[in-house]
């Protein structure tokens, strides 16, 4: 592994949603991020994947537990150290309708970081670095005084990436950047930020539902449950051998291009409703009323977070009973 960038340690984030009622977003989450590497986090709708990655750029600050960058707190910078932190570790979010603000034109937009954090001397050297990024990202000048609203989807998406490249950043957060967008688009998307990883030595986080392009994309996944961390390890491990029942099971759902492979395997149908993370106890695994291999003690002992195999972890023992 290279040089940590971020430490996320017993990370909580808990939203207060009415008289004595508390939303348990992000539960324990600790996760190490290295320098150049790509983290993909998946897991279904609600299970605290944008939450967290929106804690990790400092949108949200978390309830508990600590984010260090480069070794320091960031929620105990100084004011010079949190301007670079927000210039290194930038965002691509998730609705390419809504990021882009509709009166400004796209040179004005991806020019805006550049002119706060005053980069490059006005006029000329900004407009030519406008350009550079726009053809990074596949759009040309002609593009760069027109308005948000005469793009489509898969181009409002790359003018939103080069927003994120203007501050020349290390780290970005990339909070479901395909989910509006057709299956087509979706490849040119994470196709280029593979490429801008590689040309600029990015640092990602790619946050998504869909597991067959986490696989494509990342280095290691974390898969998260209800606000937790049940799974993570390198990508083609995750797939070759799932140690948590619900990645088990979220892998079996993957459709496979071999229709005779396809109707061979079994898939793992999870039963009964997804518990409501409001106010939830913190005994017994959070995955125990669905998991087909729970066991008695999984309803009362608190899972711990282990390291299974060596760069494997798992809030299951059961990948350790199976071996």
């Amino acid at each position: 592994m290279s040089t940590p960038l971020f430490e996320i340690k017993h990370v909580n984030k808990f939203f207060h949603v009415g008289r004595k009622r508390t939303l348990q977003a992000v539960r324990d989450v600790s996760l190490t991020i290295y320098e150049g590497e790509t983290v993909g986090l998946v897991g279904e709708s609600g299970c605290g994947k944008t939450t967290l990655g929106r804690t990790i750029k400092k949108l949200y600050t978390p309830t508990s537990g600590q984010i260090l960058y480069k070794g320091k707190d960031i929620f105990a910078q100084s004011k010079e150290e949190n301007a670079a932190f927000h210039r290194e570790v930038q965002m691509i979010f998730q609705d390419p309708y809504s990021s882009l603000d509709p009166r400004m034109t796209v040179r004005e937009i991806v020019r805006e970081g550049m002119d706060n954090y005053n980069i490059l001397k006005p006029g000329q050297e900004r407009d030519e670095r406008v350009i550079e990024l726009l053809h990074m990202v596949g759009l040309n000048r002609e593009h760069a005084d027109r308005f948000p609203h005469e793009f489509s989807g898969g181009q409002r998406q790359r003018i939103g990436i080069a927003r994120a490249l203007a501050v020349s950043p290390k780290v970005i957060v990339c909070d479901e950047p395909t989910s509006a967008l057709d299956v087509s688009i979706q490849a040119q998307v994470v196709n280029l930020l593979k490429q801008l990883q590689k040309q600029l030595g990015l640092t990602l986080i790619f946050i998504s539902h869909n597991l067959s392009l986490v696989k494509y994309i990342s280095d290691r996944i974390g898969v998260m449950y209800l606000g937790s961390l049940v799974e993570l390890t390198q990508a083609d491990s995750l797939y070759e051998l799932p140690a948590h029942p619900y990645t088990e099971a979220l892998i079996s759902a993957l459709p496979l291009p071999d229709p005779d492979v396809q109707k061979a395997r079994r898939i793992i149908e999870l039963k009964g409703d997804i518990p409501s993370p409001i106010n939830m106890k913190d005994l017994g695994c959070p995955f125990a009323s669905r998991c087909p291999y729970a066991e008695g003690k999984c309803k009362e002992i608190k899972m711990t977070f282990n390291e299974i195999r060596p760069g494997h972890w798992s809030a299951c023992d059961r990948a350790i009973r199976k071996d």
